[in-house]
């Protein structure tokens, strides 16, 4: 049986969401001029907006496996599932920066909507399993 570690997600998902707030701060400060204040001001912000992003989704992320590990959801498909949330989160907030840096917005859609089959196979399972647990009682 494989040891479950998607709970350990979870943390990993809110250090995750910390340094885009530092790296904005950090651009930022590094701005000299009005000129390059102006220019960087954007790029602070859509940091700022992927730090906050993450943070507002880190509630519906924890909830996921949380309920998935108590419906007793197998390990490997617990881990599958968080791993791959994580990563299509890193993969949209990467879109979204290099979105703003290019002036191009392909992708950013499609790895926004990447992230709601991980959720969605845990809740799904979570609830099949359920189901049959209470059919038992």
């Amino acid at each position: 049986m494989a040891s479950n570690y998607s709970i350990y997600g979870i943390a990993v998902f809110w250090f995750l969401s910390v340094p885009p707030h530092l790296y904005a701060l950090f651009i930022l400060a590094k701005a000299n001029d009005c000129e390059d204040k102006t220019a960087k001001w954007a790029t602070f912000e859509k940091l700022e907006l992927v730090s906050k992003n993450g943070f507002e989704n880190l509630p519906l992320s924890g909830a996921a496996v949380i309920l998935g590990n108590m419906a007793t959801i197998a390990s490997g498909t617990m881990n599958a599932s968080t791993v791959a949330f994580v990563g299509f989160r890193i993969a949209y907030w990467a879109a979204y920066v290099k979105s703003m840096i290019h002036k191009t917005f392909f992708g950013t859609g499609f790895w926004f909507l990447s992230v709601i089959p991980p959720l969605y196979l845990i809740a799904a399972s979570g609830g099949r399993l359920q189901k049959e647990q209470l059919i038992r009682i």
